[in-house]
């Protein structure tokens, strides 16, 4: 079947499959409706899938004046896409939507959004024989879309919604795109009387133990995440929200905000804060792959799965479950002072290191991670056949949350001035490392590409968590050779 003969079979299904929910959809909830335009979103269309698609818009049909419908599809490709862009409310009634939704997060997301966009495969959801695989096809195309307007993730087959946080983009291009859906590291919000009975037992249980959590802080390992709740206050408004501890000193606990408020404007995600344990309400860590502590994370579960709120809510209460370790074929440097980066330059750069041509983009950048004005680009090889891929990451914090005290294990006195002393860090990782087949020429070709990122303010070399050795640019030699990883041998 030819492209146009695909594309006439396309128009006017959504509004079909709307009716009984029967279509494969992604959805972004927007602050107000964008618009699209047609030229940038063939660019990106075929940059995100990796086939020669071609978009063409399409009567907006019953989506309404100023909405956008655009069919996009390819000779021999067996996914025809609907992407719509609509300047109204996703929901008929966003109000009555949101008062079953406990988290308040979700439900501004749905009060708050004027407009929504969508990547959709119209048809039957069950005649797709490898579901999973349609929509890794859709969480890519996805990926591609998203923008700082987007308010909540919503998967229209099942009616289950998220909070959109930058750090998803990286799972809806991965393996696993409906992942997103299960990704809470935002602690919910919710609304609970003072004097709710099991709340009060679950914060007074949560005092109580209090010293079960301070023992397990000062045994922590390093992949170890503690955990504390406690109330912030501005004028009349009150919230408590989580922190990562970094830091106990008797009654007084250091750490870093976990999410950004509702009601308190004065602290954001990633700020440094004091608080002490007299307001305690809550604490957690994971040990062995169980969450320890939660008691009133633990009530919230309950009551959810008693049916005291929508199932999607029940969903966004849980706390954030322990991630399988992850393959990375990671090197990085530590640098003296943070550095800007350019696409252009880096696409650049990587066609003359490899002798082929290479593109790269910027991605949305959680700024927990990577600090204010960090930088995240994905580049990849320009021919589709080519599975060749980075993540270079330009971050304008200390790679560590601890430098003091992972300086304290080093007995190199180079490297642990090093540790001590950066400011930024700067990391190549090879796109799609989980299904990488050869680690050895993995680690060649991303030790090329940070070799061609050397500059005057590298201070180390690290590969995370095994090794590290301080930078000389002699090193750039092994960095290019066939053992890269001779660097942190001294050879």
């Amino acid at each position: 079947m030819g492209f146009m003969s695909r594309i006439k079979g396309l128009v006017g299904k959504k509004a079909e499959d709307e009716e009984d929910g029967s279509f494969l959809s992604l959805v972004f909830l927007l602050k107000e409706p964008r618009t699209l335009d047609l030229q940038a979103l063939n660019e990106l269309a075929n940059e995100a899938v990796g086939v020669p698609l071609t978009v063409q818009e399409a009567p907006a049909g019953f989506h309404g004046e100023g909405s956008q419908v655009f069919l996009a599809a390819a000779d021999n490709f067996k996914y025809a896409f609907q992407i719509l862009s609509v300047n109204r409310p996703y929901f008929d009634d966003p109000k009555e939507t949101a008062e079953d939704m406990p988290d308040l997060r979700m439900k501004q997301a749905v009060l708050e959004h004027g407009g929504w966009l969508s990547v959709d495969l119209p048809g039957n959801a069950d005649a797709w024989e490898d579901k999973d695989e349609a929509y890794r096809q859709i969480g890519k195309l996805l990926a591609a879309l998203a923008w700082e307007d987007c308010l909540a993730i919503v998967n229209a087959e099942v009616g289950a919604i998220n909070v959109f946080r930058p750090e998803m983009v990286e799972t809806l291009r991965g393996p696993d795109p409906l992942d997103v859906f299960g990704q809470f590291e935002v602690s919910p919000i919710v609304n609970v009387a003072d004097d709710d009975p099991e709340m009060v037992a679950a914060v007074a249980e949560a005092r109580r133990r209090w010293p079960e959590f301070v023992a397990a802080f000062e045994k922590r390992t390093e992949d170890q995440v503690f955990g504390v709740k406690v109330p912030f206050r501005e004028g009349g408004e009150e919230e408590f929200m989580w922190v990562t501890v970094t830091r106990i000193d008797g009654d007084e606990v250091t750490g870093i905000l976990d999410s950004d408020s509702i009601y308190i404007k004065n602290i954001k995600t990633g700020d440094d804060v004091h608080v002490g344990i007299a307001e305690l309400n809550d604490w957690n860590y994971v040990k062995d792959g169980e969450l320890i502590g939660g008691f009133t994370i633990k009530v919230l579960q309950a009551r959810m799965k008693q049916g005291q709120g929508a199932p999607e809510a029940a969903r966004a209460a849980e706390p954030p479950k322990p991630k399988p370790e992850e393959k990375r074929i990671t090197l990085l440097f530590l640098l003296t002072q943070a550095r800007i980066l350019d696409p252009q330059a880096l696409g650049e750069l990587a066609t003359e290191t490899f002798g082929e041509p290479f593109q790269f983009q910027e991605n949305p950048a959680p700024k927990q991670v990577v600090g204010k004005g960090g930088q995240v680009f994905g580049g990849f090889c320009a021919p589709p056949e080519s599975s060749r891929g980075f993540y270079v990451t330009s971050g304008t914090l200390p790679y560590w949350d601890n430098p003091k005290e992972i300086a304290e294990s080093i007995p190199d006195p180079v490297c642990r001035n090093a540790i001590l002393q950066h400011r930024a860090f700067l990391t190549v990782d090879l796109a799609d490392a989980a299904t990488c087949q050869d680690d050895a020429e993995a680690f060649r070709q991303v030790a090329r590409l940070l070799a061609a990122l050397a500059w005057d303010d590298c201070m180390a070399v690290v590969l995370p968590g095994q090794a590290m050795t301080a930078y000389r640019p002699e090193l750039n030699e092994l960095l290019t050779g066939p053992r890269p990883l001779d660097v942190f041998e001294g050879k």
